[in-house]
């Protein structure tokens, strides 16, 4: 026990010395830490004193450098002042002279001082001449201004006088070339008029009456020697015709020595080959072109005088489209109806398209004959029944049949039960219409075609048609 109490007081002695001697170390740190931070701080103080000596050497051998310059400088400013002396001693021989040279100047100043005198005394002489001379300059002056204001005023009255004349000059040049183009346009037009023969066929306007545009009505006029005569005549022309075999009748009959001269035209032409026609056509590579189609579009500024009508339009607005063209103000233009009466293309399209009368004469024909909703009956019954003409009622059941009004087969027919419906909307009718009304406007007289174009294409009347007053304008006196 006694043992073990010793060992404890040994342990409790060591453990009093261990903490001593962690003690010890902390401080010893502590010392080491402060020896660090003094250690740091000392060298950067000795590189701030590095630095501080190498920033004073630089300067030292700045200040080295720029001494040897003064001293350079200093022996240059010796041995400038060595130069100075010797320029001095030379300036001082040179004033020497120059006092001699200066009573030399100071009596040479005598002698001009009097000279000037006498020079004095003759501009004052001059001076009184010269002024008589101003006296005469400006009464001459006065006179040359009174000369050049009545000139002037004399030259005003000459250019009014010739302004005037070459303004008379210039309206009887201007009535000079309307005259012309007057008598020429009315030449071409009665040589155009007189193609077929001597007498004057119908024109609209009428002759005593200026217009851009005209009619001529040719209807009943031989048509291969008018359009021949009209060729050889070699102003550019469209040629209209219903078909491709009437293209061909005419290269080949009609105008068949020409043919190299006309241009073909069609529904297949391109836009792109119509330029290329119309083009041929100004610049004379061509006297004319024949088509059964419509242009798409004629340039504004065309060349084509003549539209020649040969055959009756089937549609009025293409007959208007046709003759569009013409109204373009640039130059004199023609359109030539050239086709028969045709009445038997007129009975055979009546007979084709049956008007509204016939068409509800038959439909209460049929009703009569047929119930409504009842099996198909057999067409030939029907026809040994009724006087109508076979070719008459196929057209007027496809309308019907546009209509709604019956249906077909191989059988025959069957009226079927709908609500009233306008004629008008069956196309085969109005298409029927549409071609009686061309035929009947073109067998109309020339004025009434006349308006009728004017209305569709809305054209400006006054543009086109003015009182042909030539004779009666009358000139100023020059």
């Amino acid at each position: 026990a006694k043992q073990i109490s010793e060992l404890l007081e040994e342990i409790e002695t060591l453990e009093t010395e261990k903490k001593k001697y962690k003690k010890d170390i902390r401080e010893a740190e502590t010392e080491k830490e402060k020896y660090k931070e003094a250690s740091e701080k000392l060298e950067k103080q000795l590189k701030a004193l590095e630095n501080q000596r190498k920033s004073d050497k630089e300067q030292l051998e700045s200040v080295r450098t720029q001494l040897a310059e003064v001293k350079a400088k200093q022996k240059e400013t010796e041995e400038e002042l060595t130069n100075t002396k010797i320029d001095l001693k030379a300036a001082e021989e040179a004033w020497s002279e120059c006092d001699e040279c200066l009573i030399n100047t100071s009596k040479r100043l005598e002698e001009e001082k009097n000279e000037k005198n006498l020079i004095k005394e003759e501009l004052q002489s001059l001076e009184i001449q010269i002024e008589s001379v101003r006296t005469q300059l400006a009464e001459v002056k006065t006179e040359k201004k009174d000369t050049e204001k009545r000139l002037e005023e004399e030259k005003k009255d000459f250019k009014e006088h010739l302004t005037s004349i070459q303004n008379q000059f210039n309206e009887v040049n201007s009535e000079k070339r309307s005259v012309e183009n007057h008598l020429s346009a009315m030449r071409n037009l009665v040589t155009i008029a007189t193609i077929d023969n001597q007498v004057v066929k119908p024109v609209f306007p009428s002759l005593d009456t200026d217009s851009f545009v005209r009619i001529l009505d040719q209807r009943h006029t031989e048509k291969k020697g008018y359009l021949l005569n009209l060729l050889e005549l070699k102003q550019p022309a469209i040629i209209y015709v219903d078909s491709k075999e009437k293209i061909n009748v005419f290269l080949t009959h009609i105008a068949c020595e020409k043919a190299n001269l006309i241009g073909l035209h069609n529904e297949h032409t391109s836009n792109a080959e119509e330029i290329e026609l119309l083009e041929k056509l100004e610049n004379g590579d061509l006297i004319a072109i024949i088509t059964d189609a419509t242009f798409s579009k004629l340039p504004e500024q065309h060349s084509v005088e003549h539209f020649v009508f040969c055959h009756l339009s089937l549609a009025l607005d293409q007959f208007i489209q046709r003759c569009q063209p013409a109204f373009t103000f640039s130059h004199h233009t023609y359109i030539h109806l050239i086709y028969g009466t045709e009445q038997n293309r007129i009975d055979e399209l009546i007979h084709k398209y049956p008007n509204r009368e016939a068409l509800k004469k038959l439909y209460r024909e049929l009703k009569y004959h047929i119930q409504v909703g009842e099996e198909f009956v057999k067409l030939e019954s029907y026809y040994n029944e009724s006087e109508a003409v076979k070719p008459e009622y196929e057209m007027s059941f496809k309308i019907f049949e546009e209509l709604g009004f019956l249906v077909r087969n191989e059988v025959g027919i069957k009226l079927l039960s709908t609500e009233r419906k306008e004629l008008e909307e069956s196309k085969t009718f109005s298409d029927g219409e549409k071609r009686r009304q061309a035929m009947e406007f073109q067998a109309y007289h020339l004025e009434q075609i006349w308006k009728k174009i004017v209305e569709k294409l809305d054209v400006d009347i006054e543009q086109i048609l003015q009182d042909s007053n030539i004779v009666k304008r009358q000139f100023k006196p020059a």
